[in-house]
Parts: structure tokens; sequence; C-alpha cells
């Protein structure tokens, strides 16, 4: 009976420490899994955050803070509010100065310019009238093209000589070629460039014109 309590002893320590051993893998399985759960469930921010932590090098530093920085939206030059065929309707009256240079002296007229636009079609009419003087005028059908070129809206116009009175000299009664670039600034609406009279083929006669869009 001595003999079989001691093997009945034996079996039952030895079953304790296979107890206690199978325990302690269970609990070293447990915190593996519980580990990896903390690991996944941590926000990726949080490594980036810990890493600034870290002394570095210049390079390092660059490229960290490159990944902190929002993304900016940058918007090309070219979509800033550019002039266009579509946006832009020329119809109406413009109003400015002629200027030109007759024997050496300055000249400078009224200029107004009426115009129809259809299209990229342009028609209308033109009156040069010396400032001070209704009396001395000369009026043109005008007729022409707009064209966009680049970043700039252009006019071509052609201008036919309809009337004239008491202007008997220069280009201010004369058939021309005009060219006006339209410009937009501060809310008022600008036609800007040259004229160039068509009766002159083997030397350039030209002159100025600027125009400002009326209410």
């Amino acid at each position: 009976m001595s003999r079989g309590r001691n093997t009945t002893q034996i079996l039952n320590e030895r079953l304790r420490v296979l107890v206690v051993i199978l325990s302690c893998m269970v609990l070293v399985v447990v915190a593996q899994e519980a580990q990896q759960l903390f690991s996944a469930a941590t926000p990726p921010t949080a490594t980036l955050v810990m890493a600034t932590r870290i002394p570095q090098t210049g390079t390092e530093s660059a490229q960290v803070t490159q990944q902190n920085t929002p993304a900016t939206a940058v918007t090309p030059a070219s979509t800033s509010a550019q002039p266009s065929l579509k946006s832009v309707k020329l119809s109406g009256k413009w109003v400015g100065a002629f200027t030109e240079t007759v024997d050496g002296n300055p000249q400078q007229y009224l200029y107004t310019l009426e115009l129809s636009q259809q299209g990229a079609s342009i028609s209308g009419k033109s009156t040069i009238e010396k400032e001070g003087d209704p009396a001395t005028f000369a009026r043109f059908l005008v007729r022409g093209q707009v064209v966009q070129e680049a970043n700039t809206l252009s006019v071509k116009i052609v201008e036919e000589l309809l009337g004239v009175k008491n202007l008997h000299s220069g280009s201010a009664a004369a058939p021309r070629n005009t060219r006006l670039s339209y410009v937009s600034a501060e809310g008022l609406e600008y036609l800007e460039g040259e004229w160039s009279d068509r009766r002159f083929t083997a030397e350039s006669v030209t002159g100025v014109l600027k125009l400002t869009r009326q209410p």
C-alpha cells in the first residue's frame, strides 16, 4: 500500500508540473497575440511621431518634414483669368484718342468706335473728330475679326472712309488697317493698339489708339 501511494503521489506531482508548464505556454501565446493586436491597432502616425523625437541628419529631417507637410494644390499661371473669345463680347461703344504726327507736329483727335460682334466677326463704324470742333470730322465703315492669340485677345479691323469734313491732311481721314488688343483692369475695359495708313505701301505711316468701353 505504501508503494501504491508513493506511485500515486509521483503521478500527481508530475501532473501538476505538466499543468504548470501548459499554463505557462498558454500565457506566452496569449501575450504574443495581445502584442500583435496592439501593434495592428496603433495608428501609422504614432510611428512617425516617435521617429521625429530621434535626432536626425539634414536629409532625414527634410524627408520627415516633407511627409508631415500637407499637399498644397498648385494652380498654373495660365489658368488665371485670361481673356478669351467666348468670355468677352466687344459689342458696344468705345471712346478714346486717335494720335498721329503731321509734318512733325503731334495731332490728337477724339475717336469713337461702335462695334457689333457676331461670333468672331466684327462690324460697325468709327468717327474721328477734332476736339472742341465737332464740325471737323471723318466717318468710317468698320469690318474685321476678333482673334485669340496666346493670352491676348486681338481685334483686327479695316476702316473704309464714308465721309469727311474739314480734314485735309494726315491719316485721320485715310483708309486704315487697325489692330487693337483687349485689356481689362480694375473693373474697366480697354482697346489699345496701332493703326496704319493703307495709302502708303513703300513706307509705314502709323499711329496709336487707346479706347475705353462706355457704359
